[in-house]
């Protein structure tokens, strides 16, 4: 039986449980997942897809404008339909809200890496990653900097069994853009993040990492990104110091 065939008679499968087009959004990111389609990669067109799915191109069209309203595809006139890739989908500070004052931009590759260890997780890590008992993370401090003056403090943890061998990856470029280095290696597409968000107090390390003084108020953001299939992929806490810098977000 080809991907194809199973494919469809997964879509039948569930036929009476979601409408199609959820079903074939879903059945579009399980082959995403599975490596038919790659990050960048043109989709079959709308005609194709409805043939192979046995619906309507109307059908079809709904899925895959699900789907580009959720930054998983990009739909480009004349040219056909992408799976969103990091060139395509935002820029290398995607889900970054912190802006420097007086409309001043950050840089890209502006960390420098602290540590980076294999650990058993927190109970706040396993929870947030969905993780079992037992279950081991990769732990990445590191400070972010703007004009040489340290700004951010972050601590992010990925599951281990989820990306095998990423320490030795990610030493190779330990600048690079975290989701980039995940998409183009184990083809995990970030495509959500939920933050929260909280008024701190610097306490000794996060005072020493950012050249505070002990209580200094500081700005706390917890985020726990999500892939494609809605699996959480990473955890981060930063602190930010925000006599130069602030949040700042668009409402719609």
């Amino acid at each position: 039986m080809t991907k194809r065939s199973e494919s469809t008679e997964k879509a039948g499968a569930t036929l009476d449980f979601h409408p199609l087009y959820l079903q074939i959004k879903e059945l579009l990111i399980q082959r995403v997942l599975r490596g038919d389609w790659r990050p960048g990669e043109l989709l079959p067109s709308e005609f194709k897809l409805a043939a192979e799915f046995k619906v309507s191109q109307g059908t079809v069209r709904k899925a895959l404008d699900e789907l580009a309203a959720e930054k998983m595809v990009i739909r480009m006139q004349g040219k056909g339909t992408f799976v969103a890739a990091r060139n395509t989908r935002h820029t290398p500070l995607h889900f970054f809200r912190l802006t420097i004052d007086n409309a001043r931009r950050w840089q890209p590759r502006n960390t420098k890496l602290l540590s980076l260890t294999r650990e058993p997780a927190t109970e706040t890590e396993a929870a947030s990653l969905a993780l079992s008992a037992g279950a081991r993370v990769y732990r990445i401090h590191r400070v972010r900097y703007f004009e040489n003056t340290p700004m951010i403090y972050e601590i992010l943890s990925l599951a281990e069994d989820r990306f095998p061998n990423f320490e030795a990856i990610f030493r190779k470029d330990e600048r690079a853009n975290l989701y980039g280095l995940l998409e183009q290696t184990y083809g995990v597409l970030v495509v959500k993040a939920d933050e929260m968000l909280r008024a701190c107090s610097a306490n000794e390390r996060e005072s020493s990492m950012l050249g505070v003084t002990p209580g200094t108020p500081l700005l706390s953001i917890e985020r726990v990104s999500f892939g494609i299939d809605g699996t959480p992929i990473e955890r981060r806490r930063m602190v930010c110091e925000t006599s130069r810098q602030h949040y700042a977000t668009t409402l719609t």
